[in-house]
């Protein structure tokens, strides 16, 4: 899955950059932002069973993300952006305790331009230190882990300097090992609403 939303975004980037002299000359081109994402946080272990087979212990938990954003339009169709986002969980047994920050670059495709209400798909790559601490298992943590998202959206223009974006997306966070070896594989599905300032 990583491979296929690494190859994608690779055919964004370059689509992105072969148009940017596309743009008019009064386009706003810089934009900036605030995200807030309810997520269904995908927890996934690998551990060995009794008899030393591969089994998998999968937890779901639903924390609410917040993440700030800078960005840049090529054009009217074609925009990129740097994200950071944060986000923390107990599970209600409290058998579970994650906290993550993660790093995005975003490239974003609109399907079809309307002054009012524009569709899009986009794709991301980056970074994501992932904790999650388990009663059981111990402590998991893992720096620099490669994470990716794929999204899509509808960008609702409100004036010629503020838009409301509203979307689903689906990211990948990468693995964590525990201290007693175990492996936790991090996923999520997002609903996020935000702002943006264009300027």
């Amino acid at each position: 899955m990583n491979k296929f939303l690494g190859a994608a975004a690779l055919i964004i980037i370059s689509a992105t950059l072969a148009s940017a002299a596309e743009k008019p000359a009064d386009f706003n081109r810089y934009y900036a932002g605030m995200r807030v994402a309810n997520s269904s946080l995908r927890l996934s272990t690998k551990y060995r069973d009794f008899w030393g087979d591969s089994a998998y212990d999968t937890r779901r938990l639903h924390p609410i993300g917040f993440g700030m954003l800078v960005g840049y339009r090529f054009n009217e169709s074609m925009r990129m952006d740097v994200e950071i986002d944060y986000m923390a969980a107990k599970a209600r047994s409290g058998a579970d305790r994650l906290s993550m920050n993660s790093n995005f670059v975003n490239f974003y495709y609109n399907l079809y331009n309307n002054r009012i209400v524009t569709p899009y798909i986009g794709l991301g790559m980056g970074i994501a230190n992932v904790v999650v601490d388990s009663d059981s298992r111990g402590k998991a943590q893992s720096w620099f882990n490669f994470a990716s998202q794929f999204a899509t959206g509808l960008e609702f223009v409100l004036n010629d300097y503020l838009s409301m974006d509203l979307g689903a997306r689906y990211r990948r966070f990468g693995s964590a090992k525990h201290e007693n070896g175990d492996w936790t594989d991090v996923s999520a599905w997002q609903f996020y609403a935000g702002m943006n300032y264009k300027f």
